[in-house]
């Protein structure tokens, strides 16, 4: 296929610059000849004049810039013989238009050496950005469309990576745009250049001139802005446009330096993962769209409606599946799983193994998770099979396995806050805390760059006080204390909506290092929420706090928790059928994991200890994930639960697990606290087996810990007394 600059039919890109001359007249001004002989040179040797969409394609323009370019390359040179040329014979409009496609393409095959987009020094898995298509046909189906199909056919290449739209949101959101902003050349040209790895912009336009429809697409080099390569497709009615965009792009590709033997494979494949409708592609970017915002209900109806528009449309098919999976429809998404299995047979390998994969998410994650490594071996920096495998090795209870994939997706979305502190998160649990500091590093950047909104702000106030934990695991209190003054010193100047989450990190550290009254001096300044401040009560067993601010929490399954804990098992029992506790349970990561917490304690509570105990194994299992509080809660609660039943062994097996991750590792408030209380009773249980070895140890490491702690903290007051060689008692 031929390159040209730009389509015969289409206005020159932005980075053009000169005066536009407005018809031959003018054109054949600037070379001083008459209008007969630059009409010739537009017929013969591509002129580079341009026309407005009329039907007679008579009203043309051109670029004094792009004149002087033409004439610099021309061969022969211009001679003055040429004004003597005779006028041509005059041609009917139907031979004018194919002499019009013929010197197009002869201008794209002349042009095509001078074209090569060598200066985008794209390599193979570099990042392209598609903008947003200029829709010029006044067809609204054709509105988000186009490069939404372009996206998806590129994103089959092994060398080109498609920037996902995930990555291109949390662009704006530091631009501070909202996420449906339309992202054109200027748009697109910004987030290349803030997100610092998108070595090419594509853009482009769609045109109709009667039912024949130009589509075009054109390679910009983000840092400079200048258009360095262009190519067009034509089709022939709104069916064919599909068609023409598979092959544009193909062309694409081959522009951004992939080679032929390669693009070949796809178009083996024809039909792909499209479709022929390009409603029932609208239809279908649209749904997308709403997903990404978790508006799985809305698109799910623009599902249903792409499928009666092409009953044939995988990606469809598994789309509605995925949405109604979300709602809680399994049951309907099930057979729509199946017909994209089916209907994916034909489609390219990153489509079809994705398809697989989500079909046996259903039925076994480790085939799922087999699907999903393939697709990732194939497709190095495929986000979603990055995302998802992530996701599937956490369900199956292999955390080690997930955490590279967890930090894949990071480095993929480079600029979003959660997946950085996920990435950090896992590194400090279950890798080299050390690999940890660059992802934290990023999250700090991402914090001082835009707000971080109420529900964030609890998370960047955890990155924000990292360093001071850090500083005291290591033994350094003074520079941790330094580090939490200078934090605490700032809290009342920041915005309102992060305070008390500052608020909530400071005194939780103050709490984990035994600084109880510095602790209480900022809990109380807290608005809320009422649950928070219950557990931090909790964590200093201080019963009356608990019960204080646990009546006021919203009812949930962790209100529950911490009332049955209180003593409150009656309310505790109403909070856990509460309709809005079911609501508010919402955990797609550790789902079930709360309520069935609540009903362990719950259990435990009322003495019905064997009913306890296969509650509070699962959810023990489960929030081993992500060590909060709750985890350590959980396992003290089992190893109780052991321990009533005259299973010392177990009970302390489940302490020593809870162990291994240490007050460096574990995420989020005051859990170091309650790591360190279950840290006694471990050492307690080591005494009663005659293991004072081990006892001793622990007894060292909480007294390193504690080393500047009140006096009269609790947890170092049963230190003493268990080092005296009394057993820890609760206050």
């Amino acid at each position: 296929m031929a390159r040209t600059p730009a389509p015969a039919t289409s206005e020159p890109q932005e980075s053009r610059t000169g005066k536009r001359l407005e018809s031959w007249k003018e054109i054949a001004a600037y070379f001083k000849r008459d209008v007969r002989t630059v009409k010739r040179w537009e017929k013969d040797e591509g002129l580079p004049v341009h026309r407005h969409l009329h039907k007679t394609l008579a009203s043309v323009y051109a670029y004094e810039a792009e004149l002087e370019e033409w004439s610099k390359n021309r061969q022969p040179r211009l001679e003055k013989s040429e004004t003597a040329e005779p006028q041509p014979r005059r041609l009917g409009w139907p031979v004018r238009v194919v002499a019009a496609a013929v010197v197009v393409m002869v201008a794209a095959a002349a042009a095509y050496w001078l074209m090569r987009p060598s200066a985008l020094a794209f390599q193979q898995r570099d990042w392209a950005l598609i903008a947003q298509f200029e829709n010029r046909t006044g067809e609204a189906v054709f509105d988000g469309t186009v490069e939404y199909a372009l996206e998806r056919e590129i994103s089959n290449s092994r060398f080109v990576n498609v920037v996902p739209r995930e990555r291109i949101g949390d662009s704006l959101r530091l631009m501070k745009k909202p996420p449906n902003t339309i992202v054109d050349q200027s748009i697109g040209r910004e987030i290349c250049l803030r997100d610092g790895e998108i070595r090419a912009l594509i853009t482009g336009r769609v045109e109709k001139l009667d039912n024949t429809y130009v589509l075009s697409a054109s390679l910009v080099n983000p840092e400079t802005g200048v258009t360095v390569a262009s190519f067009s497709e034509q089709a022939v009615g709104q069916r064919e446009t599909v068609s023409a965009i598979q092959r544009l792009s193909d062309r694409v590709r081959e522009g951004l330096g992939e080679q032929l033997p390669s693009i070949g494979k796809g178009v083996e494949k024809l039909e792909r993962v499209s479709t022929p409708s390009l409603r029932a592609l609208q239809l279908y970017s649209h749904a997308d769209g709403l997903i990404r915002m978790h508006q799985s209900d809305q698109a799910v109806e623009l599902l249903r409606e792409a499928l009666q528009e092409d009953p044939q449309f995988a990606s469809a098919h598994v789309l509605l599946a995925h949405s109604l999976s979300n709602i809680g429809r399994r049951e309907e998404a099930g057979p729509h799983y199946q017909r994209a299995v089916e209907l994916s047979k034909n489609s390219t390998d990153a489509e079809r193994l994705f398809i697989l994969a989500s079909y046996y998410h259903l039925r076994d994650h480790r085939q799922a998770a087999q699907t999903l490594e393939l697709l990732l071996r194939l497709y190095p920096d495929h986000y979603w099979a990055a995302s998802n495998l992530a996701v599937t090795y956490h369900s199956l209870g292999q955390p080690q396995r997930a955490l590279p994939y967890i930090v894949r997706r990071a480095d993929l979305r480079s600029h979003n806050f959660d997946h950085q502190l996920r990435a950090a998160h896992a590194l400090l649990v279950w890798g080299d805390s050390r690999k940890a500091e660059p992802y934290l590093e990023r999250a700090r950047r991402i914090i001082a760059a835009e707000e971080a909104g109420p529900f964030r702000a609890w998370r960047a106030a955890w990155v924000t006080l990292y360093p001071a934990q850090a500083a005291w695991i290591k033994g350094d209190l003074g520079g941790a204390l330094a580090e939490v003054a200078e934090v605490a010193g700032q809290i009342d100047s920041t915005a309102e909506e992060n305070r008390n989450a500052l608020r909530w990190e400071v005194g939780s550290f103050y709490l984990n290092v035994g600084r109880e009254r510095a602790a209480r001096q900022f809990f109380q300044a807290m608005t809320g929420p009422p649950d928070y401040l219950a557990l931090a009560g909790l964590g200093l067993d201080d019963q009356p706090t608990v019960r204080k601010y646990v009546q006021f929490a919203p009812a949930s399954h962790r209100a529950a928790i911490l009332m049955a804990r209180a003593g409150l098992l009656a309310e505790a029992e109403k909070a856990i059928a509460d309709p809005d506790t079911v609501r508010r349970a919402y955990a797609p990561f550790l789902p079930g994991v709360w309520d069935t917490l609540a009903r362990g304690e719950l259990a435990l509570a009322r003495g019905r200890t064997a009913d306890a105990i296969p509650l509070l194994e699962g959810v023990v299992r489960k929030l081993r994930l992500w060590p909060t509080p709750y985890f350590f809660l959980g396992s003290e609660a089992l190893a109780r639960a052991w321990e009533q039943q005259g299973d010392v062994a177990k009970s302390l097996a489940v302490l020593e697990d809870a162990s291994e991750y240490g007050p460096a590792a574990v995420f989020w408030g005051p859990a170091p606290l309650f790591w360190m209380k279950n840290e006694l009773r471990r050492a307690e249980l080591y005494r009663r087996l005659g293991r004072e070895t081990d006892r001793q140890r622990v007894h060292a490491e909480l007294a390193r810990l504690l080393t500047h702690a009140d006096p009269d903290f609790p947890i170092l007051q049963q230190l003493r007394r268990s080092q005296a060689g009394g057993a820890p008692v609760s206050r």
